[in-house]
């Protein structure tokens, strides 16, 4: 059994309504940082060119190097796009209250220039559709404070969980941030073919708001490449739910977290629970 150890962040109840602005607000402007991998990194074939990690001490999204100088980055705090050097010292830095998507983006590609970056394959243009469309008349308007910094507390309270979760596994890859659907999450392999690819894997981490649940949650799932999953043995949980079907797994949504006397503890009860079942069977 998985006994997880990571320090957690009170988190406080807020408006759902709010909230899931304040995180569209933040999943659009994320899309620079993809924007820039995609079309100035080697691309990889699982698109990790593109995601970006959590650094809790900026409370900001990083991007991957480019050009071996420059991180575009996100912090989310205060709603700012960046550009930092190669040791996460800040550069260059907009706020993006009040600017259009195309006004981000211009001011981005005249950074890279002014630093030797060649912008020649750079595009206004994602590969993938978001929600709500990602248009270059976007405006961006800053959320509060209030809710910024508790999306920052959000990002970073699962990130120490999944580092606690990395500690344990011999294999796992790296933390990050997914542009398209801006989770952040793990994946652990459970079966390895004789090619080296995976046959069988388990993923955790943090979703938004989404078609499953209608807040952020946290979740467990699994996926075989070979044979369907069975739950018949999926053990009963006092947090969270399961959802076979949909999810292949189980999630636990954010207002169970904040409404429970000792958050960190459910948190950690339902990710060992799960993720224990989920990786031997």
């Amino acid at each position: 059994m998985m006994e997880l150890n990571f320090e957690w962040i009170p988190l406080q109840p807020y408006n759902n309504a709010e909230l899931d602005q304040a995180q569209q607000e933040l999943h659009h402007a994320l899309q620079f940082i993809a924007l820039s991998g995609k079309y100035l990194l080697t691309t990889k074939a699982d698109d990790s060119n593109t995601n970006a990690g959590w650094d809790e001490k900026s409370n900001s999204f990083i991007g991957r190097l480019i050009g071996d100088k420059l991180h575009v980055a996100l912090y989310a705090a205060a709603f700012q796009l960046q550009v930092l050097n190669k040791e996460h010292e800040v550069l260059y830095r907009l706020s993006l209250d009040k600017k259009t998507v195309f006004e981000c983006f211009l001011w981005l590609k005249e950074i890279f220039r002014q630093e030797g970056i060649s912008t020649r394959n750079l595009e206004l243009g994602l590969h993938y559709e978001l929600p709500e469309a990602f248009s270059k008349d976007r405006r961006f308007r800053m959320p509060s404070f209030e809710l910024l910094k508790e999306l920052s507390f959000h990002r970073t309270n699962t990130d120490r969980m999944l580092k606690s979760v990395k500690k344990q596994t011999d294999n796992a890859s790296e933390i990050r941030t997914w542009p398209h659907h801006f989770d952040h999450a793990l994946l652990i392999p459970i079966e390895i073919g004789a090619k080296g690819e995976i046959l069988r894997s388990c993923g955790l981490g943090y979703a938004i708001n989404d078609d499953l649940i209608s807040e952020p949650y946290l979740y467990v799932n699994r996926w075989s490449k070979n044979s369907g999953l069975k739950f018949t043995d999926k053990p009963k949980l006092k947090h969270g739910s399961w959802y076979p079907e949909k999810l292949k797994g189980a999630a636990l949504p954010f207002s169970k977290i904040i409404n429970a006397e000792k958050q960190d503890q459910v948190v950690g009860e339902f990710i060992s629970n799960v993720l224990n079942f989920s990786l031997n069977n």
